[in-house]
């Protein structure tokens, strides 16, 4: 009975209704006593007292009952409108509601804050649509008019305020049908997220510049090896120039000999000439994305590192489908491949001499999955299992310090998931050649023939 008491004396609502209910009943007890007690000549005053005060203190009861209940709800309901107002006001999200059939427009104090407008300004769609930026106007419009056939969107757009401060905000909409299929209302949500997008930003800034760093790096490389693939065509050149010289002062010269050294030299130069266009080709900075091969990609690839792959006595085995294509930036993909590949050579120069250093480059077609796969794999002993899932990481390197920066397989990643919606799967494969067995690293790139993309 103790705890009981102590129980209904902390809920006030159980007290309440529980001293109602008493009073009710001792009412009822006090008109049946009176009833039973008084004389017969007494029973009519008696009647009218009770049928006037009994109806009086059971609704007095009663209402305080009522008035309680109301207020505890009342404060029920304050205290969520706070912790909803505190919570939107922390995450800077709005709330907007649209009665479409009384055309009510009801803001969220957080909308206020992000427009940063006094909360005595009175909410309507105008009133909020002159805050759009006017570039972005068009772009809201076009959503709100379909929304009743989507039912949903959701967008980013940017606010214009009187401070001409600009807003990133992120709003998604909802529709609200009746029973009829009629639409009643919308609930919109506004967030404001102007930091995240400067943080992006500057991610996007540092990424922009950490790439330009790496590739004027790669370019200094890619110059060594122009200069390596250069040596031979231009010393044969100059051997075909030093003999017709030598030979014109002591005998004559048939024609046949000069037409066939003179062609020579024509191949030669040629050849000069392609390795200029694919590493002038490689340095622009067009980012469109067209129909392209994949061997000739591959081809410019392979032109553009040859003379290091040379120079490392790498030898590299390719079986390339001649009929892929794929809707992508050759020359984002080069540098991509040229990543990869650049990879495998540092790699197998640390190997021994006597060890036969190799890479091959496998393409297929996934016909049932549209997916286009470019295999590259070489026999360095492959990563360490304790660091493959790491190797697309920025700054992660498994070379000594001076040897690397970490950026190339990253800038990789960047571009073959971001840039062109595919996938890099990374692992250690064993594998036989030529009757003798070798395990190594192989990168295979997995991409959609048939994926579209507007810039």
């Amino acid at each position: 009975m103790k705890i009981l008491i102590e129980n209904l004396i902390n809920n006030k609502l159980y007290l309440i209704i529980v001293v109602t209910i008493l009073a009710v009943l001792f009412s009822e007890l006090l008109i049946f006593i009176q009833l039973n007690l008084f004389w017969e000549e007494d029973k009519q005053d008696v009647v009218y007292w009770i049928g006037f005060w009994t109806p009086l203190v059971d609704g007095f009861f009663i209402s305080l009952l009522i008035i309680y209940i109301r207020s505890l709800y009342e404060k029920k309901l304050l205290n969520k409108t706070i912790f909803l107002n505190q919570s939107q006001k922390i995450a800077h999200i709005g709330s907007i509601y649209t009665n479409l059939k009384k055309n009510k427009i009801t803001w969220s104090d957080e909308v206020f804050n992000i427009l940063e407008l006094d909360y005595k300004t009175t909410p309507s769609q105008k009133t909020f649509f002159e805050y759009i930026h006017p570039d972005d106007k068009g772009l809201v419009q076009s959503n709100y008019k379909n929304l009743n056939r989507e039912n949903r969107y959701q967008i980013e757009y940017r606010l214009k305020l009187d401070n001409e401060k600009i807003k990133y905000i992120r709003e998604i909409c909802y529709i609200n049908f009746d029973s009829s299929n009629t639409p009643i209302s919308t609930i919109t949500t506004l967030q404001d997220i102007t930091k995240e997008y400067e943080q992006n930003l500057q991610i996007r800034q540092k990424d922009i510049q950490l790439s330009q760093q790496f590739k004027l790096a790669e370019m200094g490389e890619m110059i060594g090896n122009i200069a390596h693939q250069w040596r031979q065509p231009l010393n044969l050149i100059s051997t075909i120039a030093s003999t017709i010289k030598f030979r014109s002062e002591f005998e004559d010269l048939k024609k046949e000999y000069i037409i066939e050294n003179t062609n020579q030299i024509v191949e030669q130069t040629k050849y000069l000439s392609q390795t200029i266009d694919n590493f002038r080709d490689f340095l622009k900075d067009d980012i469109s994305l067209k129909t392209i091969s994949i061997k000739e990609t591959l081809s410019k690839t392979v032109s553009l590192v040859e003379a290091k792959l040379k120079t490392h006595h790498i030898t590299l085995n390719t079986k390339i489908n001649d009929e892929l294509q794929i809707n992508a930036n050759q020359n984002e993909l080069i540098e991509a491949f040229i990543n990869i590949l650049n990879n495998s050579a540092d790699v197998l120069n640390t190997k021994p001499k006597t060890q036969e250093k190799l890479i091959f480059i496998n393409t297929s077609f996934k016909e049932e999955d549209h997916l286009i796969e470019i295999e590259f794999l070489d026999n360095g002993g492959g990563i360490p299992e304790d660091k493959i899932h790491r190797i697309l990481e920025p700054y992660f390197t498994t070379k000594f310090e001076s040897q690397g920066t970490g950026l190339g397989l990253s800038i990789t990643n960047k571009v073959i998931v971001e840039r062109h919606s595919g996938k890099i799967d990374i692992s250690n494969k064993d594998f036989t050649y030529n009757g003798k067995k070798y395990k190594g690293a192989c990168f295979t790139i997995i991409l959609p023939n048939n994926w579209n993309y507007n810039i």
